[in-house]
């Protein structure tokens, strides 16, 4: 396993996605897992401007790259559908993961619920039809792009399933961020 000196002992314990999630690259979607240190992914900014989001990408390399193998257990998983009932789009990660909401605050897989939306790489809105957390057995996989860490997402926003997600470096300092960034759903 690859290390850096920002991940701590509590932060190497969590993990972010589970296997064969896709996320996409200047050449395409690709599963998650075979993704190395020095591949390129889209990564994004958000912002909002004029009351509406709006996303910029751009390309970034990956720094980190590690999972459990195939057969991992993780007690504690979030599983999203989000979409139309016809078209649905299933998720599975960890409670930790960051997600881009739409109205531009951000959260939490573990707080997510019904009737919130997440952000598509195109900035549109898409609807969370349900969420229930489980155990999980099978591989676990995070991605890092390079971005430097600068008290906001932009650089560490990567599109994981259709949807605009944290990668690793943010999921490990999203409780540092700023409080004016986070959704209160509390």
């Amino acid at each position: 396993m690859e290390t850096n000196p920002d991940h701590t002992k509590e932060n190497l314990s969590s993990k972010d996605f589970a296997y064969n999630t896709l996320v996409a690259t200047p050449d395409g979607e690709k599963i998650i897992q075979y993704l190395n240190k020095g591949d390129e992914v889209l990564a994004f900014s958000a912002k909002q401007e004029s009351g509406k989001l709006k996303l910029e990408s751009f390309t970034a390399k990956i720094n980190f790259s590690s999972g459990t193998g195939d057969y991992g257990h993780q007690p504690a998983m979030a599983y999203l559908s989000i979409g139309e009932p016809y078209l649905q789009k299933n998720i599975i990660c960890t409670t930790d993961q960051v997600y881009l909401l739409s109205n531009g605050k951000y959260t939490t897989a573990g707080k997510l619920r019904p009737g919130l939306q997440l952000v598509e790489k195109d900035g549109n809105p898409i609807d969370i039809t349900m969420v229930s957390i489980g155990n999980y057995r099978g591989g676990v996989h995070n991605i890092a792009t390079d971005a430097p860490i600068n008290n906001n997402p932009d650089g560490h926003l990567i599109v994981s399933n259709g949807v605009i997600a944290g990668d690793y470096v943010l999921q490990i300092h999203f409780r540092n961020m700023p409080d004016s960034i986070k959704y209160d759903n509390e």
